[in-house]
């Protein structure tokens, strides 16, 4: 198994810290902290990853953020993980305080009608369609998040056979709460998709525990690259279904 940071060649999982830019983190509860701390350890974790959520064969490439081009010259979807194996992907999609938030609809991302942006959408339609029980129009999923959709279609870009999307998790005393929310958003968008059997959409929830409550984000992946900034507990995941 190869990793990878975007798309240039192998590399192992501390060159890949070092590609990391930490001005683009602005908490340590941002979730690309116990995302990496997660995967630290990343051939055990992919391979019991992928175990629970029954992928056909073992993993070839896994890809840190990894880009899918969206329409045109619009920006891509950046999924935290991305994994690659014979004719399946499974992109990994990281949560953590950030489920507290409100996510844009796709109504109200092109809530200015732009053909630019009705342009985006049926190019993520049309990424996700071998994937659906039938065609799908803008208006008839304007209420899922914008995001769902780019990151699931992510998945099935360039796709043959399968497809998975897993939302990880990572949950602690002030956020558990608002999984119930997160999951009944998470599920509603599915149904709204109603994908075919080749397609998986999974909810991966991490107890998780800050070590270090104290630590600032300044040198904060050089310390992760020497202690844990993270630890897990106890770990569930479910399939959404339509």
């Amino acid at each position: 198994m190869e990793i990878f940071y975007g798309k240039p060649t192998s590399n192992t999982f501390f060159d890949i810290l070092d590609q990391y830019s930490e001005k683009e983190i602005n908490s340590i509860k941002t979730s690309t902290i116990p995302l990496l701390n997660y995967w630290k350890n990343t051939e055990e974790r992919v391979l019991s990853f992928l175990n629970e959520i029954a992928v056909p064969s073992a993993p070839l490439i896994l890809n840190f953020e990894y880009p899918t081009r969206s329409h045109g010259s619009n920006k891509a979807s950046m999924s935290d993980i991305m994994v690659f194996g014979d004719n399946w992907k499974a992109a990994i999609e990281a949560k953590y305080t950030e489920i507290k938030y409100v996510y844009e609809t796709v109504k109200n991302w092109n809530k200015d009608k732009s053909q630019n942006r009705s342009n985006v959408v049926d190019h993520w339609l049309h990424i996700l369609q071998p994937f659906l029980t039938k065609p799908l129009i803008e208006e008839e999923i304007s209420e899922i998040p914008y995001q769902f959709l780019h990151r699931v279609a992510s998945s099935c870009e360039g796709n043959t056979e399968f497809a998975w999307t897993v939302y990880q998790v990572f949950y602690d005393q002030d956020t558990e709460s608002k999984l119930g929310n997160f999951k009944n958003l998470l599920s509603s968008s599915v149904r709204y998709l109603n994908p075919k059997s080749n397609l998986k959409i999974f909810l991966h929830i991490v107890k998780t525990e800050l070590l270090m409550p104290n630590a600032e984000v300044n040198g904060i992946l050089g310390r992760l690259k020497e202690n844990d900034i993270y630890a897990f507990g106890e770990e569930q995941f479910e399939q959404l279904l339509p």
